[in-house]
């Protein structure tokens, strides 16, 4: 198991287009893939789950990432979180 805190700035709070984005690329990855926020843990390759999370501007969050993949999952999550930051900064 491998994990580390991110970001996500969305200005408006995660909505269904950015959370769908994150769990359609999470769903790349065989290992598990978790979003914890205070006592709430969300797969993020669910969309449901990702949006309970109820994520507001510059919401920190631990990403976790547990399997045979599991290193490769964690960079690329990181990777894409910041692209996806930046495109809804420009928003």
């Amino acid at each position: 198991m491998t994990s580390e805190m991110v970001s996500i700035h969305a200005p408006h709070g995660l909505n269904i287009r950015p959370a769908g984005e994150i769990a359609e690329h999470a769903l790349g990855f065989r290992c598990s893939i978790i979003f914890e926020r205070a006592d709430m843990q969300v797969s993020a390759k669910s969309l449901l789950g990702l949006l309970s999370l109820g994520i507001d501007r510059d919401t920190d969050l631990k990403l976790i990432c547990d399997g045979m993949d599991e290193d490769k999952a964690l960079e690329s999550m990181k990777a894409f979180l910041i692209r996806l930051n930046e495109k809804m900064d420009q928003e």
